[in-house]
C-alpha cells in the first residue's frame, strides 16, 4: 500500500485561491482526516488525490511516483462519497459487482470477491434487494462494499456518513477502520467533525482557507500549544 506525497498543491479558479502550497506526507497504511471549516478547501485536495480535478499546480507523488497524469483509475484507488450513488434499477449484488466487471474480472473471481466483502459488513441479506428497500445505513454499508470489493491500495472518504444518526455512524466507522487496519489500506477522509478526526485519525490534517494549519498526530494537536484558530477549532482550553 503506498505512501502518499502532497507537494505544493496550490489550486485556483480565477481570482480565488482554494488551495494554497500544501504539503504534507500520508505514512503507508495510515488513517488520515481532513478537517476544517466549510470552505477550507478539504473535498478540493481530495479530488486532487483522487485524479477527478487536475487543474493545479503541484504534485501527488504515490510511493514516490509522481500520479499527476494518471487517471483515477490508473491509481487504484476507491472514492465513498456522502451520497452512495447506486444504481437503482440494479440490485444489490450487481451494485458491489459493477466495478470488477468494468475492469473484465472473471466472473468466478467476481463472486467469490462479492461473497468476501458482503460477509465481512454482514449484508448478505441484502443481495438480491433493490437500492430503494434499504435504509440509509444499509445503502451506505453497500457503498463502502462497492469500494472495497476491488481491493483499493487507497481509500478516499468525502464525508459517507454525515447523515446518518450519531450511532450508526460511530458503528460504521469503526468497522471502517476495523478492514482498514486489517487490510493495510491508505486511508484519507474528509470531515468535519474533528472530534471523529481526534478519536479515529492515526494523522490530522487542519486546513483553513486553504492553508495547511497543523498536521500531524491527535496527541501531537491536542498537547502542543497552537495559534487561536487551531486551538478554537480543536476546542482546546489554553
Amino acid at each position: 500500500m503506498p505512501t502518499i506525497e502532497v507537494k505544493a498543491i496550490t489550486k485556483r479558479i480565477n481570482d480565488k485561491t482554494l488551495l494554497d502550497n500544501v504539503s504534507f506526507v500520508v505514512p503507508d497504511k495510515k488513517s488520515i482526516y481532513i478537517i476544517g471549516p466549510s470552505g477550507a478547501g478539504k473535498t478540493t485536495l481530495l479530488n486532487i488525490i483522487a485524479g477527478l480535478d487536475d487543474a493545479y499546480d503541484g504534485d501527488i507523488l504515490f510511493d514516490g511516483v509522481n500520479v499527476n497524469d494518471k487517471k483515477p483509475f490508473e491509481r487504484n484507488i476507491a472514492m465513498i462519497f456522502q451520497e452512495t450513488g447506486l444504481f437503482p434499477h440494479t440490485k444489490v449484488k450487481h451494485n458491489i459487482s459493477y466495478g470488477l466487471k468494468k475492469l473484465m474480472v472473471s466472473q468466478n473471481k467476481i463472486d467469490e470477491a462479492v461473497i468476501e466483502v458482503v460477509k465481512t459488513l454482514q449484508i448478505e441479506k441484502l443481495l438480491d434487494r433493490y437500492p430503494a428497500s434499504l435504509s440509509a445505513g444499509e445503502k451506505q454499508r453497500v457503498g463502502i462494499a462497492r469500494a472495497l470489493v476491488r481491493k483499493p491500495s487507497i481509500l478516499l472518504l468525502d464525508e459517507p456518513f454525515a447523515n446518518l444518526d450519531e450511532r450508526l455512524k460511530e458503528n460504521l466507522q469503526d468497522e471502517l477502520n476495523m478492514i482498514q487496519k486489517r487490510d493495510g489500506i491508505t486511508m484519507i477522509q474528509v470531515t468535519h467533525d474533528q472530534k471523529e478526526a481526534l478519536k479515529m485519525a492515526d494523522m490530522v490534517v487542519l486546513l483553513n482557507e486553504g492553508k495547511l494549519v497543523t498536521y500531524g498526530t491527535p496527541d501531537q494537536l491536542m498537547k502542543e500549544t497552537g495559534d487561536t484558530f487551531t486551538n478554537h477549532f480543536l476546542g482546546k482550553h489554553i
